[in-house]
């Protein structure tokens, strides 16, 4: 057989449109992938250093593509290689080979057109000389006038072939690939098989291409559940995140432990595994992509200590005259509560102790129209050595007795649904009454039942 040499050179030029090509709706996601390629081509076999071949002839192309508009700052991208075995004028397995993915993240502007470009070759028995399979295959040079060599060797173009075999550009576009023409964004659409220069090698694209969703950065952050190894830390999510990744570090550390979230509904984690009696900071930044490719800013900085849980919510209710219920949200591995409580202007305060199981505490004898202040903490052991910190000072003041701002005296009282042992007594309620007192008695004898109850509730008596 007779060993041909060709030496191939090939320029096409085109004319780029100059003209701003982007639409004004972005951010978008776009990607192109190769689904199939399949071939007109008719010649049974390919001729060989050594005769004819009958084995499926190996097809090969590489893709090539670029935004238009440059606003990806790239020029060409790609240069991705499919191969496939087959006979003339079958279709090739389905390959997906993705060979362009990218994220145009400003808000503004996104591109337009694409120009697209596919190189084709076929040799079919490697051994042939030069060998050229996907790793070497052609070389072009399209942003300067298309030239196409068969292979480089030693920088010099080399346009060396088998007698049968073909090259071929087999798809071009300048600059006029739309790809939001072939289908609504979100999913992956085809293009159909694309042929234009020549019939041997046919590609089907999908083309992919959707709007980003804008993230915002998480500004709401914090944290509870503190014990001297663990802390449960919290966040206010934004809305479009699919993910997170928190960080964290010891104060005075210069090295970030970052932990990935999966889950873009979550608000929060507990963190355990901490060294106690430590400061710590940490932060949270939202991911809003499936790729991890759309991040936020980091959050702000949040602070905490590792030791006994700090409590960080206390009321007063209910408050009478002269009594009072202390009342505070408990926290974990508290075996005891420590309250302090003075009246205004008059040290020392009054301290109490009590078991970790409860989580307020009565005070009687209060002085009425008084203000007082009090505050909490947690004990994680019983002799006080591990303790959280002090809430804040809490003021409350207890009211003026009710007879002296001239609460009316109640009237129309009456009795309903009387039986044997029981009756329930009713009356109209007073504007300002806090609470209500009641005398009543039998044979003889009478009684007073303080109610905490609210206006006009009835009291059921029993025998």
């Amino acid at each position: 057989m007779k060993l041909q040499s060709i030496f191939l050179l090939l320029c096409i030029f085109f004319i780029t449109d100059s003209s701003a090509q982007f639409y004004t709706d972005g951010p978008v996601e776009i990607a192109f992938r190769l689904k199939q390629f399949t071939t007109n081509y008719t010649v049974a076999s390919d001729s060989t250093q050594l005769g004819p071949s009958f084995a499926p002839d190996e097809y090969r192309m590489k893709f090539w593509v670029k935004d238009t508009a440059d606003l990806d700052g790239q020029g060409w991208v790609g240069g991705q290689c499919a191969q496939a075995e087959m006979s003339p004028q079958d279709t090739s397995d389905v390959l997906n080979m993705e060979f362009f993915h990218h994220f145009y993240l400003d808000d503004t502007i996104s591109p337009r057109y694409f120009a697209l470009t596919i190189e084709g070759w076929e040799d079919d028995v490697p051994s042939d000389f030069p060998t050229q399979d996907c790793e070497m295959g052609t070389s072009c040079d399209y942003d300067c006038c298309s030239i196409c060599c068969g292979i480089l060797l030693f920088g010099t173009c080399v346009g060396v072939h088998e007698e049968d075999d073909r090259y071929c550009l087999a798809y071009r576009l300048t600059n006029t690939f739309d790809y939001r023409s072939y289908g609504p964004p979100g999913q992956w659409n085809s293009t159909g098989f694309l042929s234009i220069n020549c019939g041997q090698y046919i590609p089907e694209l999908e083309v992919f291409w959707d709007y980003i969703p804008t993230c915002d950065s998480i500004s709401a952050v914090g944290h509870n559940k503190i014990t001297n190894n663990k802390v449960r830390l919290l966040w206010a999510r934004q809305g479009n995140e699919v993910g997170f990744n928190l960080r964290g570090k010891r104060l005075g550390s210069s090295s970030w432990i970052t932990v990935p979230i999966d889950n873009g509904l979550a608000q929060g984690r507990t963190i355990s595994n901490l060294t106690g009696k430590k400061y710590y900071i940490w932060q949270i930044q939202g991911i809003c992509d499936s790729t991890g490719t759309i991040q936020t800013p980091w959050s702000k900085l949040d602070m905490f200590y590792t030791g006994c849980e700090p409590i960080d919510t206390q009321f007063v209710f209910p408050l009478n005259p002269t009594s009072a219920r202390l009342q505070w949200d408990d926290t974990d591995d508290a075996v005891a509560y420590e309250i302090l409580i003075q009246k205004q202007h008059s040290p020392p305060a009054d301290t109490f102790i009590i078991g970790g199981a409860n989580s307020f505490l009565d005070r009687h004898n209060l002085e009425e129209n008084t203000t007082y202040f009090w505050k909490v903490r947690s004990w994680c052991d019983l002799i006080g050595t591990n303790t959280s910190f002090w809430t804040n000072h809490f003021e409350f003041t207890t009211p003026a007795s009710f007879n002296r701002g001239g609460c009316a005296t109640p009237t129309n009282h009456w009795e309903s649904h009387i039986s044997p042992t029981s009756a329930r007594l009713r009356w109209d309620s007073v504007p300002g009454a806090y609470s209500y007192k009641i005398r009543g008695g039998r044979d003889g004898t009478s009684q007073v039942v303080e109610l905490n109850h609210g206006p006009n509730q009835p009291i059921l008596l029993k025998e």
